[in-house]
């Protein structure tokens, strides 16, 4: 038998998962792109982007700069070293204020950003118990009992990022 009809395969999908397109925005937040309309098609598409199966990345100097309902529906938030903490505080601090103290914020970043290209990561999927302060994308940050940031897991007195 030459011919075997479509039906008597069984389905077998081309992916696994479906893909994802990725999308970087930068240095456009002096534009129109942000602008303050009410309907902004950019920003609409950005607070929905996980049903249209895209990722979007916005590159951007001040966090301020871009729109507050944005900022409050972003997974993830890479701070590189700034030549000022002030700025990093300025526009990042209220954003952990509700687990950190100042303090505690100024230790992971300090850590964090130590060596060259390294990066202090908020993750806000994450608990703070599982991640949500890291170093670059894959060493998770968690505070000591005496204030020293810890990147091995493995410290019997380490207890998560808390308000004091």
């Amino acid at each position: 038998q030459d011919f075997r009809h479509p039906r008597e395969f069984s389905p077998i999908p081309k992916y696994k998962t479906y893909p994802v397109n990725k999308i970087i925005l930068d240095d456009c937040l002096g534009g129109d792109a942000f602008n303050g309309k009410k309907k902004n098609f950019l920003v609409k598409t950005l607070l929905n982007s996980r049903h249209l199966r895209c990722e979007f990345y916005i590159a951007a100097q001040s966090l301020k700069s871009v729109r507050k309902e944005v900022r409050l529906n972003s997974g993830l938030l890479i701070l590189f070293k700034f030549a000022s903490k002030k700025v990093v505080f300025d526009d990042i601090y209220e954003i952990v204020s509700n687990v950190l103290t100042e303090e505690e914020f100024d230790a992971l970043y300090t850590y964090a950003t130590s060596d060259d290209h390294s990066a202090l990561v908020i993750d806000t999927t994450q608990k703070k118990e599982t991640g949500l302060f890291k170093k670059n994308l894959d060493i998770i940050l968690r505070l000591k009992k005496n204030g020293e940031v810890d990147d091995d897991g493995e410290s019997d007195d380490e207890i998560p990022p808390t308000k004091k």
